[in-house]
């Protein structure tokens, strides 16, 4: 049993390694660590997380990954989606415990990188988590829902 874990994890890290995201996931689902890395090379989370794509990210974080995992200048996956505007990552990931205290190796967090990128929306989003006051913010509390509806359809 722990040597078919070994392979699978190093066969992993090659399909991370090459972006064959289709293997990836197959790999995952049957029991590889989502949260596996190889040298220079993202895990899963942070490479789905810096394409946007909303689907992958939930289920990693479904199947169990860390939803804090930083790259090698220290970028987390709500750093990712800060950056690129990605409303719907972001209100996931909070929502699921990613730290918006964290620092890349230039020392923004991805509050710091929202309003950078002059995301106004996501910068809203990011400061009601950060006072802890989104159960007050209608603008917040309505996207959040439109996006709930919006997933279940």
């Amino acid at each position: 049993m722990q040597v078919s874990v070994l392979i699978t994890t190093a066969g992993l890290e090659q399909a991370l390694h090459s972006g064959d995201e289709a293997k990836m996931m197959q790999m995952i689902r049957a029991g590889a660590d989502p949260d596996a890395s190889g040298p220079n090379v993202f895990n899963a989370l942070l490479h789905f997380a810096g394409r946007g794509d909303s689907e992958k990210v939930a289920e990693l974080v479904h199947l169990g990954a860390d939803v804090n995992p930083q790259e090698k200048d220290k970028w987390t996956p709500l750093m990712f989606a800060s950056f690129r505007g990605d409303i719907q990552n972001v209100i996931f990931l909070m929502n699921n415990g990613a730290d918006l205290n964290m620092k890349n190796k230039n020392g923004h967090t991805a509050l710091d990188l929202a309003t950078l990128e002059k995301h106004s929306a996501i910068t809203e989003i990011l400061k009601s988590y950060k006072t802890k006051n989104l159960r007050t913010n209608k603008n917040v509390r309505k996207f959040v829902l439109f996006t709930n509806i919006f997933r279940n359809n």
